[in-house]
């Protein structure tokens, strides 16, 4: 067992720390040459960038690491400011719900549609071709936003202040992930402060689609493996269970985490040959599968309607081979429309999607150059849209467009945010966005080569997760909004490896003068 545990947490460190190496070296390549921005209509429009803005601010930063000291009072009332931000920031998530008012569009009112529906008593959604029975991922949502309709308040101001709560916690979380990823206690606020600056994270909280809550649950499911990791504690472990089940069922695609959360764990089953460990794996994968489970039970009984299969995944990996309307491998209607022309018959579609996914790949296989060009176009919208969509979720010019009685709210708008919360955004802070992005590509890659090669496999978690949602979105249909959690678990590993980069440096040049002066 100790042999086989050695060479599984040798090979999983290595093909970690290889591959995070490579893609994210392309990446920020990627990012000093080129961004891309989605309009109105979310089609993506590659730009070229300044790598000389990139280059100076990376000195200015490199500058600011060696002169830059905290000051002594400022670092005795640490906590007392930590709490200040923190407050203020919900106040502002909190204004921005109720000042904004953006209406729900697309899915997200499909979904709400659905759920006031089946509590007014029609369940159309639910039988064939309805919006639900055709995307049954939309399953846990569409639950909660029926719960929702009980309570006597607007429904979307309620969800949208869930989503503070969801956001708060993700905040929270990052503050605790860098004592449990680096054993980093004294600095610990800075991973909160990072993902505060971070504009999209609080774009979203207008997003009635489930991702807020999604995230903030799969990151309070990470956290909790690692504190049981450290502590063997089995609060920790149930924390886990109900926190990931949770995450799963509000957004399927958070399965990347649960999977990176189980090698993980697997790994530490054969290294510490623990029976609790055991336990947590099948703890996890069971509530995961009962709560996903009894949703879709509690849902059959409200409506009296046996769900039917939805679309088959295997539409959705054929759509992301195929060129897309918006961008390369994004929506382009080809799932709807083959489960249409198959009348809703799962398994005829599961058969077509099949023989169209193999006439892709042999004309992909055939096309080399073209097929680099298309995985570049596929990658590169996802992965270097700075705002990873959050200025576009709460664009008003689209908001204003499908429903014109919002042009009058909007009217009011100060000049500034009009700008702002207008693709492509506001010029100062759309650049902002775009050097943090090269910035945190930069620090992990920094991380990687400078601590990632010894550091052990629960330190490696969050890079697990990255890889997992980089590769499956090459896969899936690609968007910008559904890479942004395996975007922001990079955050602590970009902060923590300018900390190792600085303190290298540091020693580098004591060793040097050390020499001299021999």
């Amino acid at each position: 067992m100790k042999k086989i545990s050695s060479c599984y947490e040798f090979a999983l460190h290595w093909l970690v720390v290889g591959l995070s190496i490579m893609i994210l070296g392309l990446l920020w390549l990627g990012s000093l040459f080129q961004t891309v921005y989605v309009d109105m209509n979310e089609y993506s429009w590659f730009h070229h960038d300044s790598v000389i803005l990139h280059m100076g601010i990376l000195c200015l930063l490199g500058l600011l690491c060696f002169v830059w000291k905290p000051i002594a009072k400022l670092e005795k009332y640490k906590k007392i400011i930590w709490i200040f931000v923190l407050t203020l920031y919900a106040v502002l998530l909190v204004a921005f719900v109720l000042y904004l008012h953006i209406p729900v569009r697309a899915d997200q009112l499909y979904v709400i549609n659905a759920a006031v529906a089946m509590r007014n008593g029609d369940f159309s959604a639910f039988q064939p071709g309805g919006y639900i029975q055709m995307y049954q991922n939309q399953i846990g949502m569409t639950y909660f936003a029926y719960i929702l309709t009980f309570i006597p308040v607007s429904m979307y101001t309620l969800f949208r202040l869930v989503n503070c709560i969801a956001i708060l916690g993700t905040v929270y979380c990052f503050y605790v992930l860098g004592n449990l990823l680096f054993e980093e206690k004294k600095k610990r606020y800075i991973y909160g402060y990072a993902l505060m600056a971070f504009l999209p994270v609080f774009l979203y909280v207008t997003f009635l689609y489930g991702n807020s809550i999604a995230m903030a649950c799969s990151l309070v499911g990470v956290c909790s493996v690692l504190k049981y990791i450290k502590s063997r504690k089995w609060l920790y472990g149930i924390l886990a269970m109900v926190a990931l089940a949770f995450s799963l069922t509000a957004k399927q695609n958070f399965l990347i985490q649960i999977i990176a959360v189980v090698l993980l764990l697997i790994w530490d089953m054969c290294k510490k040959k623990s029976i609790k460990t055991i336990g947590v794996l099948l703890g996890i994968l069971v509530s995961c599968f009962l709560l996903n489970t009894a949703v879709e039970c509690r849902l059959q009984a409200i409506t009296g309607v046996k769900l039917q299969p939805g679309m088959p995944a295997i539409a959705w990996v054929t759509m992301g081979t195929q060129e897309g309307y918006m961008a390369a491998g994004w929506y382009n209607n080809y799932s709807k429309e083959t489960f249409e022309k198959n009348h809703y018959d799962a398994a005829a579609t599961k058969k077509v999607a099949k023989e169209d996914l193999k006439e892709r790949l042999q004309e992909l296989l055939h096309r080399p150059g073209y097929t680099v060009k298309f995985y570049y176009k596929k990658v590169a919208s996802q992965w270097l849209n700075p705002s990873f969509e959050g200025i576009w979720i709460n664009d008003l010019s689209k908001h204003e467009k499908e429903h014109p009685e919002y042009k009058e709210r909007t009217r009011h708008f100060p000049k500034w945010l009009n700008q702002a919360l207008r693709e492509p955004g506001n010029p100062v802070i759309v650049q902002f966005l775009n050097v943090y992005q090269s910035l945190v590509y930069l620090g992990c890659i920094l991380w990687l080569l400078l601590k990632g090669r010894k550091a052990e496999l629960p330190t490696l978690l969050g890079m697990i997760i990255f890889l997992g949602g980089f590769f499956f979105h090459i896969l899936w249909e690609g968007k910008c909004q559904y890479v942004l959690p395996y975007y922001i678990i990079l955050l602590p590993y970009a902060i923590q490896g300018y900390i190792v980069w600085k303190n290298w440096s540091k020693h580098i040049i004591e060793e040097k003068k050390g020499r001299n002066a021999s």
